[in-house]
């Protein structure tokens, strides 16, 4: 399912008129989601999941080729885990 085909099922299931009402709503959802992990803040979904910033640091790894080490630069992360709830729901549809 990609953001649109998202977007025409919450209009139908929250029963909005125009398509331009859920997308504004979607959008407000995902910004305010992306703006508060990129912050730091962990997101917390009840009976869903957290979305939370991971920092990765700084590493040097070897390359064959070159016969040299690499420094590859700190970076930032999304990491998303599911809450238990929403495993045993997810468990439970392949019985």
């Amino acid at each position: 399912m990609n953001k649109k085909e998202f977007i025409k099922s919450f209009k139908a299931k929250r029963n909005f008129k125009f398509l331009k009402e859920s997308q504004k709503r979607v959008e407000s959802i995902l910004s305010t989601l992306e703006k508060k992990v990129i912050e730091g803040h962990s997101v917390v979904i009840f009976n869903f999941g957290v979305f939370k910033l991971n920092s990765i640091p700084a590493r040097k790894y070897y390359t064959p080729m070159k016969n040299e080490y690499v420094e590859k630069p700190a970076r930032k992360k999304i990491i998303f885990s599911y809450s238990r709830n929403l495993r045993n729901r997810l468990n439970e549809e392949g019985k």
